[in-house]
């Protein structure tokens, strides 16, 4: 039985997915007055970028508080997934999406890269949430990235939990542990069977699990 808080608004969703609208909204605006003066302007977009972090990460931190704790099978990870994508297989897929989301985290996958990720295997809502411009897509995680490595130490490694899955099997979820210096974070990933085929759905803090 899953036992967490459900979040609807996740830093991990602005700071990974990149799919809020009022985020991705934000960002474009913040784009357009840089165009009006951007030396000035790129001050401002650091600082609300800043500010938009801090005003969402008090929120998460005091929503996960202690619950009882999911005991959860570890896997061993899979560093071939990368070259062999296999959307038809969840549990491959799962370890594919794993490796991408601490991949942009550590600051190895570029903006451009990242973008496109989200353009070819997320789901329909994550699509259409982009931007259209890829242009703006990826000035906007540019700037995600660089806020997100100036507000945390550099993550050293992951693990992920078996994969486990809704009543219909339509849906997913697996929880990833990602290592930091002298702490660990944790984060719910979703997919979603979307005509067949798995997709990324969202990724979220969640509560730590132990160990099987």
């Amino acid at each position: 039985m899953r036992k967490l808080i459900v979040l609807s608004f996740t830093l991990t969703l602005v700071f990974l997915v990149g799919c809020s609208d009022s985020f991705v909204e934000k960002a474009k605006e913040t784009q357009g007055k840089q165009v009006e003066d951007n030396e000035t302007e790129d001050i401002k977009s650091e600082q609300e970028l800043e500010n938009f972090y801090k005003e969402y990460e008090k929120p998460i931190s005091d929503s996960l508080q202690e619950n009882d704790l999911d005991e959860l099978e570890e896997i061993e990870k899979n560093e071939s997934v990368s070259k062999q994508i296999n959307e038809k297989d969840p549990e491959s897929f799962a370890q594919y999406v794993a490796a991408i989301l601490f991949s942009f985290e550590n600051g190895e996958l570029k903006a451009e890269q990242y973008y496109e990720f989200l353009s070819n295997y997320g789901s329909d809502k994550v699509v259409a949430d982009l931007p259209k411009d890829k242009h703006d897509g990826v000035h906007i995680f540019e700037s995600i990235q660089e806020l997100y490595k100036e507000s945390n130490p550099a993550a050293k490694d992951y693990t992920l939990s078996k994969l486990q899955y809704s009543q219909g099997k339509v849906e997913a979820y697996f929880y990833r542990k990602v290592l930091r210096d002298k702490k660990e974070e944790f984060y719910i990933t979703t997919i979603v069977k979307e005509d067949g085929i798995w997709k990324f759905s969202d990724d979220s803090p969640s509560a730590p699990y132990i160990e099987q």
